[in-house]
């Protein structure tokens, strides 16, 4: 109904949808933006309305007296009517034809307001008034029927000529009467109110003219206000995305699974949007010479500071949400890492170019498509002041509309679709994740202006997000990137020429020739660019780092399989014996190594080792250390000669620096012996079964790899020990005495071995037990830092 009468005689003259706005401005240092003076004119060139500043009066309190006294002074100051003016306006007031075409309006420069605040009814006005003396510049009080006398002779000259208006309300501040009229006949069922804003020597001020419903039920919408619950819906959703990727961000980056590169440049992209966008939008500002040079580097900083919140605002949410999108459907990031990396001209651009330029032309038709069914439906252009063009606001239209479709478009799509939407893909099928997509794009404010009435803003964001959904389901992110881009822009631009006469056609032109360049750069890219094979594939670091760890992992867990297989299975069951072991690696491979072989029907050689070092390196060595061990038990019988013979092959083949500790011995179950070599390895533990004290066993000798074979030779000797029914041997590495609490105070030998002495009545099996748990609840929330190997056996 309201575009119905837009378009309709005589209300589009009343009541027009499109008009020009003239202002008069002064270059000051403090009226910069604000106009001195506005005109507003239909298109067919009638006056729509007037308004102009109340300045340079000199206000005062008091009786009529002081109000004739404040005319005297007005009467002498530059924005007083002129003689011309004044006798154009008694001429109209006294009916005579030669005022008719003559022109009433101006416009003064007025001094700054000072002086005191008046509040004065002029209806309560009892004295006369004599308006052609007033007009003719001699000072009189001005009563009500001047007042409304002179305020029609004004609205005569405007589209209300003609209009039966009746005087609703009049009243005074700081010396200025406000008239308010409203017509006598409704129109179209509206009922007009027009304000007429006077000074008391008769210079007009403003004309400014409303319609409101005759029926009380029924409602006109305001447009300014009813924007409030988009804005609020929008408001939350962003709000809340916001602090989820913040939330993501952070989890992501402190487990290393962030594309930094890429989110520096994506920052730095809109980063560097969103500053031109700021830099055209304040350039007239920044540009101007009156503007004090504090002014102006508050201008600079603030478009500084302002392009570095995007960036860093973007650099998060880029992170965060790649690192989403990779985990589901790494082929919709393909194109943009392309061009992250640089890597404009190829086929894949030129496709990704050539696909956006369709789907945003889709985009159009279907919103032109949507105008044509509803056609009753209005939308506000224009940016921040929707009454002006962007030729009024900005210093080019054209690269603002860009700029702002730029940055608006990256947080859109990363927000949504790289976030939201991989989010949801591996939870929902394809009919939901439509559905969901469509449902929450659905409130997102996606075009130039708001729609009116409000529900059309629902209908038309969801017809545009389910063919943008369908259009990032079968592309990827950056074709609907710039599909977007181009769609917006062309919104933005779109009062400039739609309007008649209006003065920003060019900037569309500038618009048509962009969409040319693409077309052609997309043909060119995809004809003579580098083919998909020849080009990288973008793999961010750390996946590849994250591939690598797997791999290593990997690695590590066969190498711990390898290395498990190596211990003994299962103990040698022989008659007269209880033994029992644990081995446990403080990393996936250790160093640490046993070994117990049965040689003949009742001996076995029992062995325990400690390489250097932890990890990979150490679990190689020992590897290394059990071949030579195993060959030579089976041949040697003398524990120092095996150890001699080890230590020269060791020698050979390890290198210097690499350093290997071992205990070995031959258990005889007839003769009840245990014969026994140390190379540098912590002391051996024997708890007799009549005592309460663990011995150490320390005999000579150094670590193998130490030295070279003379001398660890000479060094090392073999000791034998008798043994009776009850007796216990301990042997250990270092993971267990050295071990390290909170306070780094060590376990120790001394502890270990009083532990032994007081609990070596328990079987093999429970005493290893019973030691480990001392040994954790010793080093607490401090955790193993060495390979843990024990040994026990005990005669039954």
């Amino acid at each position: 109904e309201s575009v119905t009468l837009l378009r309709q005689r005589p209300f589009n003259e009343r009541f027009p949808a499109y008009y020009w706005r003239v202002s008069f401005r002064r270059s000051s240092e403090n009226q910069i933006r604000s106009p001195l003076a506005e005109v507003f004119l239909t298109q067919s060139g009638h006056i729509w309305g007037l308004r102009q500043e109340a300045q340079g009066l000199e206000v005062v309190k008091g009786s009529d007296a002081g109000l004739i006294s404040a005319l005297k002074r007005i009467r002498q100051q530059q924005h007083a009517l002129t003689s011309d003016q004044r006798r154009i306006l008694m001429a109209r007031l006294e009916g005579k034809e030669e005022a008719t075409n003559r022109p009433l309006f101006y416009f003064s420069i007025p001094d700054t307001l000072t002086g005191e605040t008046l509040t004065r009814t002029i209806a309560s006005a009892t004295s006369e008034i004599d308006l052609p003396r007033l007009l003719a510049g001699e000072p009189q009080p001005l009563d009500a029927a001047a007042a409304m006398t002179l305020a029609q002779a004004y609205l005569s000259t405007t589209v209300n000529k003609g209009i039966s208006l009746q005087l609703d309300s009049l009243w005074v501040r700081n010396s200025v009467a406000h008239l308010q009229f409203s017509s006598k006949v409704p129109f179209n069922g509206l009922s007009q109110r027009t304000s007429v804003r006077l000074t008391q020597n008769a210079q007009l001020l403003s004309i400014r003219t409303t319609f409101l419903p005759t029926n009380p039920h029924r409602s006109v919408p305001n447009l300014r206000d009813g924007t409030a619950p988009i804005t609020l819906i929008f408001g939350i959703i962003a709000i809340g995305l916001t602090l989820f990727y913040l939330f993501v961000f952070f989890r992501r980056i402190s487990a290393r699974i962030l594309d930094i590169q890429s989110a520096i440049r994506d920052g730095l992209f809109v980063g560097g949007a969103l500053t031109a966008m700021l830099a055209i939008t304040l350039w007239h500002d920044a540009t101007n010479p009156a503007l004090p040079t504090e002014a102006r580097l508050s201008i600079f900083l603030g478009i500084f500071f302002g392009g570095g919140a995007g960036a860093l605002l973007m650099f998060m949410i880029s992170g965060a949400t790649d690192s989403m999108m990779y985990a589901v459907w790494p082929e919709k990031l393909r194109s943009l890492q392309l061009i992250r990396r640089l890597y404009v001209f190829n086929a894949i651009i030129g496709r990704t170019v050539l696909q956006a330029i369709a789907v945003a032309a889709v985009l159009l038709g279907l919103s032109g498509l949507y105008w044509w069914f509803f056609s009753g439906a209005l939308m506000v252009f224009g940016g921040a002041n929707p009454d002006q063009f962007l030729t009024n606001q900005v210093f080019s239209p054209f690269l603002y509309a860009l700029f702002y479709a730029t940055f608006n478009g990256v947080l859109f799509l990363q927000l949504l679709y790289a976030g939201v939407g991989s989010w949801l893909k591996p939870r929902v099928t394809t009919f939901w994740w439509f559905l969901l997509m469509g449902l929450i794009l659905s409130t997102i404010p996606l075009f130039a202006g708001p729609i009116f009435p409000l529900y059309h803003n629902f209908l038309l964001f969801l017809l545009f997000s389910l063919a943008t959904s369908w259009a990032f389901w079968h592309y990827d992110l950056l074709t609907i990137f710039l599909a977007y881009v181009l769609f917006l822009t062309a919104e933005l631009l779109t009062p400039n020429w739609l309007a008649i006469a209006a003065p920003d056609r060019t900037e569309f032109l500038f618009f048509v020739s962009f969409v040319v360049f693409l077309l052609l750069y997309g043909v060119l890219a995809l004809l003579k660019g580098r083919t998909d094979t020849a080009l990288p594939t973008g793999t961010p670091a750390y996946l590849l780092e994250m591939a690598n760890q797997k791999r290593v992992e990997r690695e590590l867990e066969i190498a711990h399989e390898v290395q498990q297989s190596f211990l003994p299975n299962n103990m040698p069951e022989m008659p007269g014996v209880a033994l029992a072991a644990l081995c446990k690696a403080a990393h996936e491979t250790g160093g640490d190594y046993y070994e117990v072989i049965q040689l003949d029907e009742h001996r076995m050689g029992i062995a325990i080792g400690d390489v250097s070092g932890k990890g990979i390196q150490a679990a190689f060595y020992m590897t290394l250390i059990k071949g030579m061990l195993q060959t030579l038990m089976m041949e040697i019988n003398d524990p120092a000669e095996v150890l001699c013979r080890v230590n020269r092959h060791f020698r050979r083949n390890a290198r210097p620096g690499i350093f290997v500790s071992v205990v070995y011995g031959i258990l005889d179950l007839e003769k009840h012996t245990f014969t026994f070599a140390r190379a540098g390895h912590n002391p051996t533990l024997l708890k007799r079964s009549n005592s309460q004290i663990a011995e150490s066993l320390r005999p000579n000798g150094i670590a193998i790899g130490m030295t070279s074979g003379p001398k660890f030779d000479a060094l090392i000797e073999t000791q034998t020990i008798s043994l009776r029914t009850g007796d216990t041997i301990v042997l250990y590495t270092d993971g267990f005495s050295e071990a390290v609490n909170e306070q780094k105070t060590i376990f120790g030998d001394q502890q270990l071995a009083e532990l032994v002495g007081q609990y070596a009545q328990k079987p093999p099996v429970e005493l290893i037990q019973f030691l480990q748990e001392q040994v954790q609840s010793f080093v607490g929330a401090a955790g193993q830092r060495d390979d843990m190997t024990m040994l026990v056996f005990k005669l039954i």
